[in-house]
């Protein structure tokens, strides 16, 4: 069968179907490639996301599963400090009941004659701070008694002064009083900074 085609020139089908213009291809081409790229990373991503959605499951569940063991650490560990402050409350005790025997015996030995001790007991006193800082309170030792002369008040002062326990000795008042009939008898009160830790204890030795 022959076929005529008498359609002018001009709008006559063009052999071959639709062709591009060549300056169109590459950027259609690159075009089409960020499409694919865009479509495989939003396909990664939802894939990333439902496994992490499945990892969270798994953790919420393991955390739900050992929240009694968690519990029960936390427990000890309260229990762990509690005994740990009442192991250095023990310390501070057993540190302090060595202090005080020891500055007992150190008070006998620079205690001289004619001079004796009523009262040897612990208080507090504030230490001057300079300007703008919070005054602090540091422990302190009250040493009364009486002393037949003024020469053995000041041989004991002198004494206490290089004491390895007592820091900052000095008077708090002395004064003449009537004991036993006697009117020259000196009621006297010292005062001295002690060791507040037991780090500031001076070193034993034997």
């Amino acid at each position: 069968m022959i076929e005529i085609n008498l359609l002018p020139e001009s709008m006559r089908k063009k052999r071959g179907g639709l062709r591009l213009p060549r300056e169109l291809v590459l950027p259609v081409g690159f075009l089409g490639a960020i499409i694919l790229i865009v479509l495989a990373v939003t396909i990664m991503q939802k894939m990333t996301l439902r496994s992490l959605e499945k990892r969270m499951e798994v953790v919420r569940a393991e955390s739900l599963q050992y929240s009694k063991e968690l519990e029960e650490i936390r427990g000890y560990e309260s229990l762990k400090g509690q005994l740990q402050r009442r192991v250095e409350i023990a310390a501070t005790l057993d540190w302090r009941r060595k202090l005080w025997v020891q500055i007992l015996e150190d008070l006998n030995i620079r205690l001289p004659n004619y001079v004796w001790l009523t009262l040897v007991d612990a208080g507090q006193a504030k230490r001057r701070a300079p300007q703008g800082e919070v005054e602090t309170v540091s422990p302190t030792a009250v040493i009364r008694g009486y002393a037949f002369t003024l020469s053995g008040l000041a041989t004991f002062l002198e004494r206490l002064k290089s004491s390895p326990f007592l820091k900052e000795v000095e008077f708090s008042y002395f004064k003449i009083e009537e004991l036993e009939g006697r009117r020259d008898v000196y009621s006297f009160e010292l005062k001295g900074s002690l060791p507040s830790t037991a780090g500031e204890m001076p070193p034993t030795h034997g």
